[in-house]
């Protein structure tokens, strides 16, 4: 395992984003399976720039894994699915980001500061063959902000 892969005590999965055709059969799918496994019950969440609506699923603390499900609009991607997944640095994001586009991937965020999930961070966002988007954020510690503070040059 390689040194910066160490264990740890957090999940490396921040969210999982799943695309749905219909919203509402959607959310009361979700809402019933997710309670049996102990999950709070869905919440809307402010949809990004290619949603419609979410709706966010949470187990325990607002700080941990998500489940989000999606109405998409027209995009030029495929329908796939998106994960976030937590990088331990500004400089892990962008490694993430130089490997993945070196593999193959394709790209429409390049690292960046973002505000998401009420959260400021580092981020970017991948594409591989089938359509799937892997985004790395690097965002600690878990404090809500309301402005991406500015990069200084």
């Amino acid at each position: 395992m390689p040194p910066n892969m160490a264990h740890h005590a957090f999940s490396v999965i921040l969210n999982i984003s799943i695309p749905v055709r219909d919203f509402p059969k959607a959310i009361t799918f979700y809402a019933s399976i997710f309670e049996v496994l102990g999950a709070e019950t869905g919440s809307l969440v402010k949809p990004h720039h290619d949603e419609e609506a979410a709706l966010s699923f949470r187990w325990g603390n607002q700080s941990g894994p998500s489940f989000n499900v999606v109405k998409k609009r027209w995009t030029s991607r495929g329908g796939g699915i998106s994960v976030t997944l937590r990088a331990q640095s500004e400089q892990a994001v962008d490694e993430f980001y130089r490997v993945a586009i070196a593999g193959g991937a394709t790209s429409e965020l390049v690292p960046t500061q973002v505000h998401m999930y009420g959260l400021a961070g580092y981020m970017c966002a991948v594409f591989d063959f089938d359509g799937n988007e892997l985004k790395a954020l690097y965002a600690e510690p878990y404090v809500e902000v309301k402005e991406i503070p500015a990069k200084s040059e």
